[in-house]
């Protein structure tokens, strides 16, 4: 072997910097994907994807500048980025729709099936060893995620189209990342990451002719950070498959998930609404910043995907307390709660900017 071979190779190999990267890139699309599930009722998923895209392709070139120049984005493989790209853009636009028709925490669970999926497709393509504590961290990370969700949490009625997207997200995902590690031997980590935005990019602008919304205010920022938290975490994951083997790094997939999930501001900025667990079920919570006073502001059934009414006052939130997902309203300030009947099982809901009235997805 020669020396420049054995340079590559020790270079690669290095676990602790592979996992670090790993994290970093999860913390990022975490950001991500509450960016996403924020922005689901009021943009088409092809749109998101194209600002999560572009907005990340800067983020790549200067980091290919300041890493040693333009020229590492040159490439003489390009199949190998078509199917890592094209099976990449799949599962993201999988990933993204299922964020706009399950629960959040149904969806991160579902997605932890990738590590597994990714720990055998390493074995069986890449010829990696998979020791058996490799093994032992992915078991003993997805059944903890189980036991963080709970027993108790169910799948809202009519959403077998969500739970397929999810699960196809993540066996392509898997397939993305095992492509990835590949590829690393003999490609720049910013040239993977590159052209796996500018084929997103790409893909997605055809789906301009089916209605696009312009974003305004607040839409604009989140979507502006769901792109620049997608193009760093891109880059760091691309970085972590380059030093770090796929059996290695999958279990750290499961640091994605966490305890508190949509946060959203009031309109002045005073206070934040949540959804936490509690006893393995979702309540509503209300921080005061100035105070740091937190209250709690539902106890009965599953509670959660609250948001701001634009009067500041009161919040919208889904519910079960009767038996069905069902959109309710509480007032902030009285404390009462009043039911909004909706067709089907309700998700996802949103106040209308012009009626000031609460508007939501469903399904039938």
């Amino acid at each position: 072997m020669s020396a420049d071979a054995t340079t590559s190779d020790t270079a690669r190999d290095r676990p602790f910097l592979g996992m670090l990267c790993k994290i970093i890139a999860m913390l990022m699309f975490a950001i991500m994907f509450a960016s996403v599930r924020w922005l689901g009722p009021h943009f088409p998923i092809g749109e998101i994807v194209f600002f999560r895209s572009t907005l990340g392709i800067p983020v790549i070139v200067v980091a290919a500048y300041f890493s040693g120049g333009l020229h590492l984005l040159a490439t003489k493989r390009i199949d190998s980025h078509a199917l890592r790209s094209i099976a990449g853009v799949i599962s993201m636009y999988c990933n993204f729709t299922a964020y706009t028709l399950l629960p959040l925490a149904d969806v991160t669970a579902i997605g932890f099936a990738a590590p597994l999926f990714i720990v055998m497709l390493a074995a069986l393509l890449l010829r990696e060893r998979v020791h058996v504590y490799r093994w032992s961290a992915v078991v003993i990370g997805f059944i903890g995620v189980l036991v963080i969700i709970g027993p108790g949490t169910r799948m809202a009625s009519g959403t077998t189209i969500g739970v397929a997207y999810a699960l196809t997200s993540a066996a392509l995902a898997a397939l993305a990342m095992i492509f990835l590690r590949r590829m690393s031997a003999h490609e720049h980590s910013t040239a993977i990451a590159f052209y796996f935005m500018l084929t997103a990019a790409v893909i997605s602008l055809f789906t301009l002719p089916f209605g696009w919304n312009f974003p305004t205010g607040t839409e604009g920022w989140v979507l502006i950070a769901s792109g620049l938290a997608g193009g760093v975490g891109q880059l760091f994951l691309s970085f972590s498959y380059r030093y770090g083997e796929a059996s290695l790094l999958a279990p750290f997939d499961y640091g994605a998930t966490g305890a508190s999930n949509a946060p959203e501001w009031s309109p002045d900025g005073a206070r934040v609404v949540f959804h936490r667990d509690v006893s393995r079920s979702p309540q509503i919570f209300l921080v005061d910043v100035a105070g740091r006073r937190v209250t709690q502001l539902t106890s009965s059934g599953r509670n959660e995907d609250p948001t701001w009414g634009p009067d500041g006052r009161h919040i919208a939130f889904i519910s079960d307390r009767t038996g069905r997902r069902q959109i309710w309203i509480i007032d902030t300030e009285t404390g009462r709660v009043r039911q909004l009947q909706t067709p089907g099982a309700a998700r996802l809901p949103a106040w209308s900017r012009r009626l000031g009235r609460a508007t939501v997805a469903s399904n039938p």
